[in-house]
Order: C-alpha cells, then sequence, then structure tokens
C-alpha cells in the first residue's frame, strides 16, 4: 500500500492524526510506504518510522522556503531573548529568501498551487508499483494529482479518506457545479471513498451515483485507550512543566489543554479566553495551556496580560501534543462553527480517559452526540453564555463546580472500551478492507 499525503510526521495536524492511528492496522494487511512533500530542512527524506518506509520529496524550489523557515526557527528558538540582533537577522532573513519564495509558490512541492504540477511524476513510479494507494482529501491537491496518474493504473486500488465536506464548504473557492464535476471525477475512479460519518449526507447529495462506494465512519478512528499503568509514567507533568516557564514546583496548579488550530469564522478562541478569564477570577489555580496556531486573528495582548495562567505554546511535535494530553487535568474542545464538521481531536481525548470541557456555538453540536456516553463531560454553550441572566447558576460556576468535582479523575476503562470500542482503529480498518468494494 502507499499512503499519499501532503505532510506527515514531525507535522502534527488532523490528517496525521488519522493516519497515525490506522497504520499499526493497515501494517497487518499491508506492507507500507508513505509518500509525502519534504516539509522542514531536518526530516530526512528516507525514514523508517513504526515500521512504514517514509519517502519525504524535495525539489530545488522548495529549499528556499525550508530554508527561510529554518533559520527564523533557529533566530527564535525559546532559549534566547528577543532582542535587536535577532530582528535585524530575522529581516535579512526576509530579504534573502523573499523572492525566492515565488519561485516556491510556482513550482515547488510544499505549497498547493505548485503540488500537482511535480509532486505526482516525482511519486509516478511508486504508485504504478502499489496495490493500493490511500489519501486524503485535505489538502484537495491530494486527489487532484493522483487521479490523473491512476487512471492510467485501473487495477490499482484507491481509498479516499474525506473528513471534510468539499462541494459545500465555501472555503473551497468555485461553483458548486464545478466542485462536484471534480469530486465526481475523483469518484469515478475511486475504489472506495471513507467519508466522516456526519458529511454523509452531503456527499450522497452531490454525488449520490456513487453512493455503493462511500462508507461512512468516524474520522479519526480513536487511538488504543490509556490504560492505568501507562498513565502513571505521566503524573510529574514534566511536559506540561516545560511549556510554562513561571512554574513553580510548590504550587498547586489545574492544567486544562486545547491542542488544534484556530481560525476565523470556523472555529475561534474567544469563547475560551473569555470564559477562562471568569474563570481565573474564581479559582486562580486553573491554567490553560494552547498547543497550535491561530490564523485571521490576532489575540497578542491576550496573551501578554494573561502570561501568568494563560500559555500560547505554539505548534509543537505530535510527541509533546500527546504527552501534554496525558498530562493535563482537563482537556478543552472548541467547535466548530460550520454545522457537521467534527474537530478531530474528540476522540483522541477520549482515550485519554481524562475530563473534557466541550465549548460549542452551533445548536445540536454534533460532537455533543459523541460525548453523551462519556462520564467525565461537561458541553457548555456559547449562546448560553452570553445571556447568563446571574438569576441561576452560570456557565462560569458550572465550569467552575466541574473542575472541582472532577480534578484527578478519570473515565473507567472497561466503561469507555464497552461504549467506544465501535470507534477503534482496529475495527475502522477491518471495516475498510472487508467492504465490498476492497473484495472487488
Amino acid at each position: 500500500m502507499l499512503i499519499v499525503l501532503d505532510r506527515y510526521y514531525p507535522v502534527c495536524n488532523a490528517v496525521t492524526a488519522c493516519i497515525d492511528n490506522i497504520i499499526p492496522h493497515l501494517s497487518k494487511e499491508y506492507d507500507i510506504t508513505l509518500a509525502c512533500a519534504k516539509s522542514d530542512l531536518k526530516s530526512a527524506k528516507r525514514e523508517n518510522r513504526n515500521g512504514v518506509q517514509i519517502r519525504r520529496k524535495l525539489t530545488p524550489w522548495d529549499y528556499p522556503e525550508l530554508a527561510r523557515r529554518y533559520y527564523l526557527d533557529v533566530l527564535h528558538c525559546d532559549d534566547k531573548r528577543e532582542g535587536l540582533l535577532q530582528k535585524v537577522l530575522s529581516f535579512l532573513v526576509k530579504i534573502v529568501f523573499g523572492p525566492l519564495r515565488l519561485l516556491t509558490k510556482a513550482f515547488g512541492v510544499y505549497f498547493t498551487d505548485g503540488y500537482g504540477r511535480r509532486f505526482g511524476r516525482m511519486i509516478e513510479s511508486e504508485i504504478s508499483e502499489s496495490d493500493v494507494v490511500l489519501t486524503t482529501v485535505m489538502p484537495v491537491a491530494n486527489a487532484e494529482t493522483l487521479c490523473p496518474i491512476l487512471c492510467k493504473y485501473p487495477k490499482i486500488k484507491w481509498i479516499i479518506i474525506q473528513s471534510e465536506p468539499y462541494v459545500d464548504y465555501a472555503e473551497h473557492r468555485d461553483t458548486i457545479r464545478r466542485k462536484e464535476d471534480k469530486q465526481n471525477s475523483w469518484y469515478e475512479r475511486a475504489t472506495l471513498i471513507v467519508a466522516q460519518e456526519t458529511i454523509a449526507e452531503n456527499i450522497y447529495r452531490s454525488s449520490s451515483k456513487y453512493k455503493d462506494k462511500i462508507l461512512p465512519l468516524f474520522i479519526p478512528s480513536m487511538p488504543d485507550i490509556i490504560t492505568d499503568d501507562s498513565q502513571a509514567e505521566y503524573r510529574e507533568k514534566l511536559t506540561l512543566n516545560q511549556l510554562n516557564s513561571t512554574h513553580k514546583e510548590d504550587e498547586q496548579r489545574v492544567s486544562c489543554l486545547f491542542t488544534g488550530l484556530f481560525y476565523a469564522g470556523i472555529r475561534e478562541p474567544y469563547f475560551l479566553m473569555n470564559l477562562f478569564s471568569e474563570l481565573h477570577i474564581l479559582n486562580p489555580a486553573v491554567e490553560v495551556y494552547v498547543l497550535g496556531m491561530i490564523f485571521d486573528t490576532d489575540i497578542s495582548d491576550f496573551i501578554r496580560k494573561n502570561k501568568d495562567w494563560f500559555f500560547f505554546c505554539d505548534r509543537q511535535p505530535q510527541e509533546i501534543c500527546d504527552r501534554a494530553q496525558h498530562e493535563a487535568d482537563f482537556l478543552i474542545n472548541v467547535g466548530n462553527m460550520v454545522p457537521n464538521m467534527v474537530p478531530s481531536k474528540v476522540m483522541q481525548y477520549i482515550s485519554t480517559r481524562k475530563p473534557i470541557i466541550n465549548l460549542y456555538h452551533v445548536r445540536n453540536d454534533v460532537v455533543e452526540n459523541y460525548l453523551s456516553d462519556y462520564p467525565l463531560e461537561l458541553s457548555l454553550y456559547y449562546d448560553d453564555y452570553v445571556s447568563d441572566d446571574k438569576t441561576g447558576l452560570s456557565t462560569v460556576e458550572s465550569l467552575s463546580r466541574f473542575i472541582d468535582s472532577n480534578i484527578g479523575k478519570m473515565a473507567d476503562y472497561d466503561l469507555i472500551i464497552d461504549r467506544y470500542d465501535k470507534y477503534s482503529a482496529a475495527n475502522y480498518v477491518k471495516t475498510i478492507t472487508e467492504h465490498n468494494a476492497m473484495k472487488s
């Protein structure tokens, strides 16, 4: 099997989480090679990770952008003070690499607009030698790149994993008709389309003739549920202590963690920021850690004013995110503002057995359906928060009581196995490999 992605390890995002969960189970059925773009200078072009052969592709057009990012990271690394010298050197790096960056966008594989023109030719020989090719429609360029190549090799089975709507998603700028035609061209060639179960109905409407190929599943699957013995190694909170430069050993703190990305109009940070600002007044021991990035929104003033309890730690490698989730006392999910889009971290959070705080903006949020069977969760609706009339228990007070009542608790292991085993990576892979489309 050849898995084709735009980026992979050490990059940490929803796609890598989806693939990482199922690779150990797919490897029992297939010999796996993974092809992706080389997204940083430090990663090797070839690497064996957990029995998977990773092949990272790089063209000369990519090097300027990767070098630019590398040098900026070095200049702003945590163990150096931000001073005039760093600012001057950063400016010079941007000047030197700025013009070359235009070539990267035009010809390289790292950026989506150049991805299809070169990446497909670089991996065609590996495609032709494969029995099965698997990719995600995130970004869309993955499918656009592979479809014309796989049409040359009709005997190769092609599995598409689609976690987000394409036709109905306004972020993909094109007419509905053109997006339908493009999606249907992929589906025509595909052997099996594994679709996020919350968007399956949307896909049926635009691609009804391919309904027999579409397999609704929750994406991503749930990783292995942590045991009590495994959890013991995270009690020291070594990772969170490193991310929090103000930590003192003798302080009793309550750590609440969000991992992921914020986007304007899709998933915004303000509900989290405002709610926990009020909570901090009631309970100053509560700390919030954000491991991720914020796009199209500047919250630097908020971070600076609340730096004693709100720690924005930028994007971190997968290992750091995983360890931080196991160390934190509470895990925060911020729901999407787009209906039927499910944050990829939900099953990851459940697998930790930690208390979950779910903040959502859309009435009848789909995440609530998955958390309804989880014994340690609190779901808080944004409209209820802004309309608190102070006559009953307020949203902030509900959160405070939940934290006080559940600090140090973990959900029962056997109960989680019983209620969520259908979302496990093992069942996920079994369902895919036993589907009729894969047997034909």
